[in-house]
């Protein structure tokens, strides 16, 4: 799968990293990628808080003005206040799970504001974060459980998922200053997430 995945990155020759989607080149036909499918932030709002609650640490103000603040970025449709939700089997156990993209949205190389594309499992349902297996998809640089640090350094990565032969697996593109310049691919089966290959981009 690296080698194919490699030529596959190669097949494109962009002048930019692929810091956002990762696009597959027709010619390689063993790779697919998930359905996308953009939610309304206001109607799964429930939803959409837990992940908020999640992904940010405190913000300095109160929790009741950064919530508001939350809902009015979501009902004014800012960017990249945007998310979508796909069905993949993330962990490779033969049953489908709902993924939540959260901050749907790339801004390009150069833009200054905060960015990132974190990946989160959801329960059966739809309605709620799967804390367990959402653990796996947070490759975050700077990842630990303490205090204040649920899910690492996820600004600046963005992540994406695809399929080899049926097979899932997540990739991570990071700005972080020890991680620029590397796409890093994941894999979990069996309860264990591990690191498949990883690319070193090079503008030519």
């Amino acid at each position: 799968m690296c080698e194919a995945y490699g030529k596959n990155l190669n097949s494109f020759h962009q002048a930019e990293p692929m810091r956002c989607e990762r696009s597959i080149d027709a010619e390689f036909k063993d790779f697919s990628k998930p359905e996308w499918k953009r939610i309304d932030g206001l109607a799964s709002y429930p939803l959409v808080e837990s992940a908020h609650e999640l992904l940010e640490r405190p913000s300095g103000i109160s929790r009741k003005a950064e919530l508001e603040g939350l809902k009015e970025n979501i009902r004014a449709q800012n960017e990249p206040y945007t998310f979508s939700i796909a069905k993949v089997d993330i962990n490779n156990d033969g049953k489908p799970e709902p993924i939540l993209r959260y901050f749907d949205t790339c801004i390009p190389l150069g833009t200054k504001g905060r960015y990132g594309i974190p990946l989160l499992a959801l329960t059966a349902d739809g309605k709620a974060v799967d804390s367990e297996k959402t653990e796996h998809l947070m490759q975050n640089p700077g990842h630990d459980k303490g205090p204040g640090h649920p899910v690492g350094r996820w600004t600046y990565a963005m992540y994406d998922i695809f399929l080899y032969k049926g097979v899932a697996y997540f990739d991570r593109w990071s700005d972080s200053i020890d991680e620029t310049g590397i796409l890093r691919v994941f894999k979990t089966q069996n309860g264990t997430t591990k690191e498949i290959c990883g690319y070193r981009y090079v503008n030519e």
